[in-house]
């Protein structure tokens, strides 16, 4: 027999109003006079399994419908809590699928971009490539004209070393030219002044000076005192720097220099040999002063000059500041 749950209802109806009707106990219907009370017996013995049966079957579809319900009502809580995860779950995709297109611009945007680049990339090797080019050929070009201007130079070098050795050599001669007749100027005062009847007072002196300030660089370098305070007999000369001796005897000279923090080194010279020298040595004063002074035998037409010593270079003060002088002391 097929039991649904109407019949169930049915029978939970029916067994409430009996158990309500008796104080629970099942109502048994009452015996009626005139039947045969063994059979009523039995009849009732099996109303009586029937509803106990039933009553039991009722019991058990309560049970089980009370554990259906209470099933059904966790399974109302899971199928919640499923959709809840569902529902999150569907959030996640939702956001997964987003962040996918999302990635998926990105990646399509990067490869515009990569085409980009490959595009600049090309474009670039093209203009180095042809920068290398110009390059290229602008130092062949470069190589070539320095080339040239070099080969130029050494030419230009060549005639101008030529042309100088030329000029020292002319100017070598002129000044060996000039001092023999300077020299021979001297002696030819002298002659003069000894066949005049000159006295001692009116014998061979000068003061000179420089007339401006004046660098000095170099060693061997004769000082040329070009402002003539006085020249008696015209024995020194303004164009050479070098006094000659118009006659034999004693004569004296003597030197100042004054510069300013730089050193000083020079040397009064005969015939090539140094006869008194000065040295003033720079300590980082302003004034820096050095002087000499000596006596010497001269025969006639001997030289005499002031050089300078130095190896660096000094700017020495011109005036008053830097003089020489010489004069005759006495004859033989």
């Amino acid at each position: 027999m097929h039991i649904t749950w109407y019949h169930v209802l049915v029978c939970l109806y029916v067994v409430q109003r009996s158990l309500a009707s008796t104080d629970g106990q099942m109502a048994i219907p009452s015996k009626k006079p005139g039947f045969n009370s063994i059979f009523q017996t039995d009849i009732d013995k099996e109303v009586q399994r029937e509803v106990n049966t039933l009553k039991s079957q009722v019991d058990f579809f309560s049970d089980t419908l009370e554990n259906v319900l209470k099933e059904n009502k966790d399974l109302k809580t899971d199928i919640s809590n499923l959709k809840s995860n569902f529902d999150d779950a569907t959030d996640q995709l939702q956001k997964l699928e987003n962040t996918l297109a999302e990635a998926r611009q990105n990646i399509s945007q990067q490869n515009l971009n990569y085409a980009d680049l490959l595009k600049q990339k090309k474009q670039l090797e093209q203009i180095l490539a042809s920068t290398n080019e110009r390059l290229t050929n602008r130092t062949n070009q470069l190589t070539s004209n320095v080339t040239r201007v070099t080969a130029e130079i050494d030419n230009l070098a060549n005639t101008t070393a030529y042309s100088i050795n030329q000029v020292i050599e002319g100017n070598n001669v002129l000044k060996t030219s000039f001092k023999e007749l300077s020299r021979n100027q001297t002696l030819i005062n002298a002659q003069i002044g000894k066949r005049r009847g000159v006295s001692d007072e009116d014998r061979s002196a000068f003061l000179v000076r420089l007339s401006a300030d004046r660098s000095f660089w170099g060693r061997g370098i004769v000082i040329n005192f070009d402002k003539v305070e006085f020249n008696i007999d015209m024995s020194y000369s303004p164009l050479t720097g070098i006094f000659t001796a118009p006659e034999s005897g004693l004569f004296t000279f003597s030197a100042t220099f004054e510069a300013s923090k730089a050193d000083i080194s020079a040397a009064i010279v005969k015939n090539n040999e140094q006869i008194s020298s000065m040295y003033g040595a720079d300590n980082d004063r302003n004034k820096i002063v050095a002087t000499t002074s000596t006596y010497v035998h001269l025969n006639e037409g001997d030289e005499v000059w002031m050089e300078w010593t130095g190896s660096g270079s000094t700017m020495v003060k011109g005036g008053i500041y830097s003089q020489f002088t010489g004069h005759f002391v006495m004859s033989d």
